[in-house]
């Protein structure tokens, strides 16, 4: 098929057939590789419209999977009386509470929790580079 012969139906066609053996992430990244070549087609004079345009394909937002309580209680009764296992009982509650990443939380400095309040300040979560 030459490239002047696709057609906003093929490139539905096309996106409906993956989705009948994908996820739907896995179908979206399909469709954003498209919308770029096309976009590029049609900036580079390839083609006077791109077959994507007007053609959205919606990810479902998915929640990340949440510990159950009793597995969160688990992991507070293996840490000991040390200061480590009440460092780590720590970082497990800041965790399980907060919903904070592994990732933020270890970035987190002692100047960034206000304990009067109840609050702490978030740095470099996700999608920013630190450093």
């Amino acid at each position: 098929m030459a490239l002047t012969e696709i057609t906003p139906l093929v490139v539905q066609n096309y996106l409906t057939g993956l989705q009948k053996g994908m996820k739907a992430i896995s179908v979206h990244q399909h469709y954003r590789c498209l919308r770029a070549f096309f976009g590029w087609c049609e900036e580079t004079g390839l083609l006077t419209h791109a077959p994507t345009n007007g053609i959205t394909v919606r990810c479902p937002k998915t929640l990340p999977r949440v510990p159950e309580d009793d597995t969160i209680g688990r992991l507070l009764a293996a840490c000991d009386d040390t200061f480590e296992g009440r460092r780590n009982r720590a970082l497990v509650s800041l965790l399980a509470d907060s919903g904070l990443r592994i990732s933020e939380a270890l970035r987190l400095r002692i100047e960034d929790i206000n304990f009067s309040a109840g609050t702490l300040v978030v740095r470099g979560g996700k999608g920013l580079r630190t450093g």
